[in-house]
């Protein structure tokens, strides 16, 4: 019996401090009413790299290419731009430095050929998508590539998509920091990483 392909996230794991932090504005957020708090070892802070459909029978091979793509990139230092609220999410956005972009697209390349068909809800919003969006979803099954690339950090997701409080948050800047590792996450809703597979320490 064929197994069907489950949703996994490509992320960089955050330093242990900026980890923490996230996770303390995602608890700070809640009394707003959310749809998931960050939470150690159970929905981890993360920042994507690439979402996509994977089998079962390939997920060692995944980690293979991952081993070696974290053995020839260095730790990432990622500056905090700007907070972002949309469609409920709420996240700190980073800027798109070189080295985030290489690291990202040789992920890209080098799992899209293992990809199995379209998450849930980018099938579900092929019909709506245009342009560049529409070429990357056809292409890698991902839409936040090239120019669409929006490296970020997510706190939470509020039950009103429209909000516009936010409560108190920290200095942007202060979530500017290290993000060492690479992990291989199964994907949950919202787009939160629920179990972590693997990690390996980027050089």
């Amino acid at each position: 019996m064929d197994v069907p392909a489950s949703p996994y996230d490509i992320a960089l794991i955050p330093s242990e401090d900026l980890a923490q932090l996230a996770i303390a504005a995602s608890e700070d957020l809640a009394w707003l009413g959310t749809r998931f708090t960050l939470r150690d070892g159970q929905v981890f802070p993360h920042l994507s790299l690439y979402m996509a459909n994977l089998r079962e029978a390939d997920i060692d091979r995944v980690k293979e290419i991952l081993a070696n793509l974290a053995s020839t990139f260095p730790s990432q230092q990622l500056t905090a731009a700007a907070y972002a609220l949309n469609r409920g999410y709420i996240d700190v956005e980073y800027t798109n430095a070189d080295t985030l972009d290489k690291l990202k697209m040789s992920v890209i390349h080098a799992i899209n050929p293992l990809r199995d068909g379209l998450l849930d809800h980018d099938r579900s919003s092929l019909s709506e998508l245009t342009g560049l969006a529409l070429e990357n979803v056809q292409t890698y099954g991902y839409k936040y590539v090239g120019k669409l690339a929006r490296p970020h950090m997510t706190f939470t997701r509020f039950v009103d998509e429209n909000a516009k409080h936010v409560g108190t948050l920290p200095d942007v800047h202060a979530f500017s920091g290290s993000f060492p590792k690479l992990g291989l996450f199964a994907l949950g809703e919202n787009g939160t990483c629920i179990r972590k597979l693997a990690e390996w320490q980027l050089a």
